[in-house]
Protein backbone atom coordinates (compact mmCIF):
# COMPACT_ATOMS: atom_id res chain seq x y z
CA UNK A 1 0.00 0.00 0.00
CA UNK A 2 1.34 3.26 -1.41
CA UNK A 3 1.30 6.70 0.54
CA UNK A 4 -2.66 7.62 0.99
CA UNK A 5 -3.24 4.17 -0.65
CA UNK A 6 -2.77 5.46 -4.20
CA UNK A 7 -3.70 2.20 -6.03
CA UNK A 8 -7.49 3.09 -5.14
CA UNK A 9 -9.24 4.21 -8.29
CA UNK A 10 -12.41 6.98 -7.43
CA UNK A 11 -14.18 4.60 -10.57
CA UNK A 12 -14.13 0.98 -11.23
CA UNK A 13 -11.01 -0.05 -12.87
CA UNK A 14 -11.33 -0.96 -16.60
CA UNK A 15 -9.20 -4.33 -17.60
CA UNK A 16 -6.36 -2.41 -19.77
CA UNK A 17 -6.29 -0.29 -16.47
CA UNK A 18 -6.25 -3.75 -14.02
CA UNK A 19 -3.47 -5.11 -16.35
CA UNK A 20 -0.81 -1.98 -16.08
CA UNK A 21 -1.79 -2.02 -12.70
CA UNK A 22 -1.75 -6.20 -11.67
CA UNK A 23 -0.78 -7.98 -14.85
CA UNK A 24 -0.63 -11.29 -13.07
CA UNK A 25 -4.43 -11.32 -12.50
CA UNK A 26 -4.41 -12.40 -16.06
CA UNK A 27 -2.07 -15.32 -15.40
CA UNK A 28 -3.26 -18.55 -16.55
CA UNK A 29 -0.32 -20.60 -16.18
CA UNK A 30 0.91 -22.35 -12.21
CA UNK A 31 4.74 -22.11 -11.38
CA UNK A 32 7.22 -24.51 -12.07
CA UNK A 33 7.14 -26.33 -8.90
CA UNK A 34 3.19 -27.23 -8.98
CA UNK A 35 1.90 -30.28 -9.42
CA UNK A 36 -0.39 -31.23 -11.76
CA UNK A 37 -3.72 -31.04 -9.35
CA UNK A 38 -3.09 -27.17 -8.90
CA UNK A 39 -5.57 -25.70 -11.32
CA UNK A 40 -4.35 -21.77 -11.99
CA UNK A 41 -7.43 -20.08 -13.22
CA UNK A 42 -6.59 -16.59 -13.97
CA UNK A 43 -8.09 -14.52 -11.69
CA UNK A 44 -9.32 -12.15 -13.94
CA UNK A 45 -11.84 -14.85 -15.11
CA UNK A 46 -13.01 -14.35 -10.99
CA UNK A 47 -13.37 -10.64 -11.59
CA UNK A 48 -15.44 -11.65 -14.81
CA UNK A 49 -17.86 -13.66 -12.90
CA UNK A 50 -17.93 -10.68 -9.89
CA UNK A 51 -18.68 -8.13 -12.82
CA UNK A 52 -21.79 -9.96 -13.73
CA UNK A 53 -23.13 -10.30 -10.12
CA UNK A 54 -22.59 -6.63 -9.90
CA UNK A 55 -19.21 -6.39 -8.37
CA UNK A 56 -16.54 -3.72 -9.97
CA UNK A 57 -12.85 -3.37 -8.92
CA UNK A 58 -11.82 0.15 -7.21
CA UNK A 59 -7.85 -1.43 -6.15
CA UNK A 60 -5.82 -3.68 -7.50
CA UNK A 61 -1.97 -3.78 -6.48
CA UNK A 62 0.31 -6.79 -6.94
CA UNK A 63 3.79 -7.95 -4.36
CA UNK A 64 7.22 -7.77 -5.73
CA UNK A 65 8.41 -11.13 -6.38
CA UNK A 66 12.37 -11.73 -6.26
CA UNK A 67 13.53 -12.91 -9.46
CA UNK A 68 17.51 -14.25 -9.72
CA UNK A 69 18.32 -11.76 -7.27
CA UNK A 70 15.83 -9.03 -8.70
CA UNK A 71 12.29 -7.76 -7.67
CA UNK A 72 10.25 -8.57 -10.60
CA UNK A 73 7.08 -6.25 -10.47
CA UNK A 74 5.36 -8.23 -13.27
CA UNK A 75 5.87 -11.76 -12.81
CA UNK A 76 3.08 -13.99 -13.55
CA UNK A 77 2.57 -15.72 -10.23
CA UNK A 78 2.91 -12.53 -7.83
CA UNK A 79 0.20 -12.67 -5.24
CA UNK A 80 -2.14 -9.97 -5.92
CA UNK A 81 -5.08 -8.31 -3.93
CA UNK A 82 -7.79 -6.90 -5.26
CA UNK A 83 -10.71 -4.78 -3.67
CA UNK A 84 -14.58 -4.46 -4.93
CA UNK A 85 -17.52 -2.44 -4.17
CA UNK A 86 -21.10 -3.52 -5.43
CA UNK A 87 -23.45 -1.23 -7.23
CA UNK A 88 -26.36 -2.25 -5.68
CA UNK A 89 -28.22 -2.68 -2.29
CA UNK A 90 -25.30 -5.91 -1.34
CA UNK A 91 -23.42 -2.79 -0.04
CA UNK A 92 -23.96 -0.54 2.87
CA UNK A 93 -22.40 2.87 3.12
CA UNK A 94 -21.80 4.53 6.95
CA UNK A 95 -21.02 8.20 6.83
CA UNK A 96 -18.21 8.01 5.18
CA UNK A 97 -17.45 4.60 5.05
CA UNK A 98 -18.37 1.47 2.65
CA UNK A 99 -17.90 -1.80 2.74
CA UNK A 100 -16.07 -3.62 0.48
CA UNK A 101 -14.48 -7.52 -0.14
CA UNK A 102 -10.53 -7.86 -0.48
CA UNK A 103 -9.50 -10.65 -2.83
CA UNK A 104 -6.53 -11.98 -2.84
CA UNK A 105 -5.26 -14.74 -4.92
CA UNK A 106 -1.93 -16.38 -6.56
CA UNK A 107 -0.67 -18.97 -8.65
CA UNK A 108 2.81 -19.44 -6.97
CA UNK A 109 1.45 -21.85 -4.61
CA UNK A 110 1.47 -19.95 -1.73
CA UNK A 111 -1.95 -18.41 -1.89
CA UNK A 112 -5.32 -19.77 -2.86
CA UNK A 113 -8.49 -17.59 -3.37
CA UNK A 114 -8.62 -15.84 0.29
CA UNK A 115 -11.87 -13.44 0.22
CA UNK A 116 -12.39 -10.88 3.48
CA UNK A 117 -14.26 -7.94 3.87
CA UNK A 118 -13.12 -4.80 4.30
CA UNK A 119 -14.32 -1.15 4.74
CA UNK A 120 -13.31 2.40 2.92
CA UNK A 121 -12.87 5.31 4.17
CA UNK A 122 -13.90 7.53 1.95
CA UNK A 123 -12.29 10.41 3.98
CA UNK A 124 -8.53 9.65 4.02
CA UNK A 125 -8.63 7.42 0.76
CA UNK A 126 -7.73 4.42 2.95
CA UNK A 127 -8.94 0.78 3.30
CA UNK A 128 -9.19 -0.93 6.09
CA UNK A 129 -9.44 -4.96 6.48
CA UNK A 130 -12.17 -6.52 8.94
CA UNK A 131 -11.01 -9.60 10.73
CA UNK A 132 -11.78 -12.59 9.28
CA UNK A 133 -12.58 -14.75 11.95
CA UNK A 134 -15.79 -12.72 13.08
CA UNK A 135 -16.91 -11.94 9.28
CA UNK A 136 -16.82 -14.82 7.75
CA UNK A 137 -13.24 -14.95 5.74
CA UNK A 138 -13.45 -17.79 3.01
CA UNK A 139 -10.48 -19.80 1.05
CA UNK A 140 -10.76 -21.60 -1.70
CA UNK A 141 -7.89 -23.88 -3.26
CA UNK A 142 -6.69 -23.97 -6.35
CA UNK A 143 -8.67 -27.26 -7.42
CA UNK A 144 -11.10 -27.31 -10.37
CA UNK A 145 -12.63 -23.72 -11.14
CA UNK A 146 -13.00 -21.28 -8.61
CA UNK A 147 -14.92 -18.49 -10.22
CA UNK A 148 -18.32 -19.79 -9.08
CA UNK A 149 -17.26 -20.61 -6.02
CA UNK A 150 -15.53 -16.78 -5.61
CA UNK A 151 -18.87 -16.13 -6.16
CA UNK A 152 -20.83 -17.84 -3.60
CA UNK A 153 -17.91 -16.70 -1.09
CA UNK A 154 -18.71 -13.18 -1.81
CA UNK A 155 -21.93 -13.49 -1.15
CA UNK A 156 -21.34 -15.46 2.10
CA UNK A 157 -18.99 -12.90 3.36
CA UNK A 158 -21.19 -10.33 2.68
CA UNK A 159 -23.88 -11.50 4.29
CA UNK A 160 -21.56 -11.77 7.82
CA UNK A 161 -19.84 -8.75 7.53
CA UNK A 162 -23.02 -6.31 6.84
CA UNK A 163 -22.76 -5.81 10.73
CA UNK A 164 -19.12 -5.04 10.62
CA UNK A 165 -20.81 -1.10 9.56
CA UNK A 166 -22.30 -0.81 12.76
CA UNK A 167 -18.77 -0.36 13.85
CA UNK A 168 -18.50 3.00 12.37
CA UNK A 169 -21.76 4.20 13.98
CA UNK A 170 -21.17 2.65 17.17
CA UNK A 171 -17.41 3.46 17.68
CA UNK A 172 -18.11 7.15 16.66
CA UNK A 173 -20.13 7.78 20.07
CA UNK A 174 -17.60 6.27 22.34
CA UNK A 175 -15.44 8.45 23.48
CA UNK A 176 -11.91 8.01 24.89
CA UNK A 177 -9.94 9.28 27.63
CA UNK A 178 -6.35 10.88 26.95
CA UNK A 179 -5.10 7.80 28.91
CA UNK A 180 -7.44 5.66 26.88
CA UNK A 181 -6.17 7.12 23.82
CA UNK A 182 -2.68 6.77 24.64
CA UNK A 183 -3.13 2.95 25.69
CA UNK A 184 -4.55 2.55 21.94
CA UNK A 185 -1.86 3.87 20.72
CA UNK A 186 0.87 1.97 22.40
CA UNK A 187 -0.77 -1.51 21.47
CA UNK A 188 -0.83 -0.28 18.33
CA UNK A 189 2.57 0.35 18.17
CA UNK A 190 3.87 -2.84 19.71
CA UNK A 191 1.77 -4.92 16.76
CA UNK A 192 3.40 -2.46 13.76
CA UNK A 193 6.61 -1.67 15.32
CA UNK A 194 7.82 -3.92 17.93
CA UNK A 195 10.21 -3.03 20.36
CA UNK A 196 11.53 -0.16 17.29
CA UNK A 197 10.90 2.77 19.75
CA UNK A 198 12.36 5.28 16.69
CA UNK A 199 8.40 6.24 16.85
CA UNK A 200 6.66 6.61 19.61
CA UNK A 201 3.04 5.64 20.34
CA UNK A 202 2.20 9.39 20.83
CA UNK A 203 2.73 9.68 16.81
CA UNK A 204 0.33 7.49 15.99
CA UNK A 205 -2.24 9.78 17.44
CA UNK A 206 -1.36 12.91 15.08
CA UNK A 207 -4.26 13.42 12.84
CA UNK A 208 -3.26 14.05 8.99
CA UNK A 209 -6.53 16.05 8.64
CA UNK A 210 -9.13 18.42 10.34
CA UNK A 211 -11.62 16.28 9.45
CA UNK A 212 -10.27 13.29 12.11
CA UNK A 213 -9.05 15.69 14.98
CA UNK A 214 -12.05 13.60 16.68
CA UNK A 215 -11.30 12.24 20.21
CA UNK A 216 -13.83 8.90 19.43
CA UNK A 217 -12.87 5.72 18.99
CA UNK A 218 -14.04 5.19 15.41
CA UNK A 219 -11.59 8.39 14.43
CA UNK A 220 -8.53 7.43 17.08
CA UNK A 221 -8.36 4.02 15.41
CA UNK A 222 -8.70 5.48 12.01
CA UNK A 223 -5.99 8.18 12.64
CA UNK A 224 -3.58 5.20 14.21
CA UNK A 225 -4.16 2.88 11.17
CA UNK A 226 -3.53 5.59 8.68
CA UNK A 227 -0.37 6.55 10.63
CA UNK A 228 0.76 3.04 10.85
CA UNK A 229 -0.06 1.65 7.44
CA UNK A 230 0.68 5.17 5.12
CA UNK A 231 4.43 5.81 6.27
CA UNK A 232 6.27 9.20 6.23
CA UNK A 233 6.23 9.13 10.50
CA UNK A 234 9.82 10.65 11.14
CA UNK A 235 11.63 8.84 13.63
CA UNK A 236 14.33 10.36 16.35
CA UNK A 237 17.60 10.40 15.20
CA UNK A 238 19.34 7.08 16.11
CA UNK A 239 23.26 7.68 17.65
CA UNK A 240 25.64 7.58 14.87
CA UNK A 241 23.53 8.71 11.77
CA UNK A 242 23.54 12.04 10.41
CA UNK A 243 19.53 11.57 9.17
CA UNK A 244 16.25 11.16 10.92
CA UNK A 245 14.75 8.07 9.79
CA UNK A 246 11.29 7.80 7.91
CA UNK A 247 8.71 5.13 8.23
CA UNK A 248 7.59 3.46 4.98
CA UNK A 249 4.17 2.67 3.57
CA UNK A 250 3.34 -0.80 4.62
CA UNK A 251 3.08 -2.56 1.08
CA UNK A 252 3.24 -6.30 1.68
CA UNK A 253 -0.05 -7.39 0.88
CA UNK A 254 0.48 -10.08 3.38
CA UNK A 255 1.88 -7.86 6.33
CA UNK A 256 -0.95 -4.54 5.90
CA UNK A 257 -3.65 -7.20 5.89
CA UNK A 258 -2.23 -9.28 9.11
CA UNK A 259 -1.69 -5.27 10.80
CA UNK A 260 -5.34 -4.52 9.57
CA UNK A 261 -7.01 -7.51 10.79
CA UNK A 262 -4.74 -6.60 14.46
CA UNK A 263 -5.91 -3.16 14.30
CA UNK A 264 -9.20 -3.94 14.29
CA UNK A 265 -9.67 -6.44 16.74
CA UNK A 266 -7.66 -3.94 19.21
CA UNK A 267 -10.45 -1.46 18.27
CA UNK A 268 -12.62 -4.25 18.84
CA UNK A 269 -11.41 -4.92 22.28
CA UNK A 270 -11.93 -1.46 23.19
CA UNK A 271 -15.42 -1.31 22.24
Amino acid sequence: MTARTEFYSPRPLTEDELRLRCPSIFANTAHPSRSNKFAPIATIEAVRALRQEGFEPFAAKQSLVRTDGTRDARSPWAKHLMRFRHSGAHMRSVGDSVLEIVLTNANNGQSGYHIDAGVFKLACLNGLVVKSKDWGGISIRHTGDPRMMVVEGTYQVIANAKKAMDAPAKWSKMLLSDARRLLFAQEAHKLRFGDDHRITPEQLLIHRRPADEGRDLWSIFNVVQENCVTGGLVGVREPGKRRRGTTRPLGAIDTNMRLNKALWELAEEFA
